[in-house]
């Protein structure tokens, strides 16, 4: 064996070392990209939920306003609505918690 092609062979094996190296950097920001848009996609459902609860929570207010009484709707409007808010406070804590791990 003659030097190019020692030199050949060490050339292509820092390549691929850095080639190995550029995939799994890659990698790691594709896991990353891909728990940011899962994590976004859970807070999109709980904010539609909570804009539910309160467009429930409305209604009743009005049909108890109109009807001068308050019935079963705004019963189940405030337990819609607080089962929301609980939902989307635990959604908050598990991201706080998962926050204050990663570092």
């Amino acid at each position: 064996m003659d030097i190019s092609t020692i030199i050949s062979i060490g050339v292509s094996v820092f390549t691929a070392c850095i080639v190995f190296y550029l995939q799994r950097s890659q990698n790691k920001r594709d896991r990353r990209t891909e728990e940011r848009a899962r994590i976004r996609q859970e807070e999109s459902y709980h904010t539609m939920q909570m804009v539910k609860a309160t467009m429930s929570l409305s209604r009743a207010t009005a049909i108890a306003i109109r009807d001068h009484k308050c019935n079963g709707e705004m019963s189940a409007a405030m337990e819609y609505c607080s089962d929301a808010d609980r939902g989307f406070t635990e959604f908050i804590r598990r991201q706080g918690a998962a926050h204050i791990h990663e570092k």
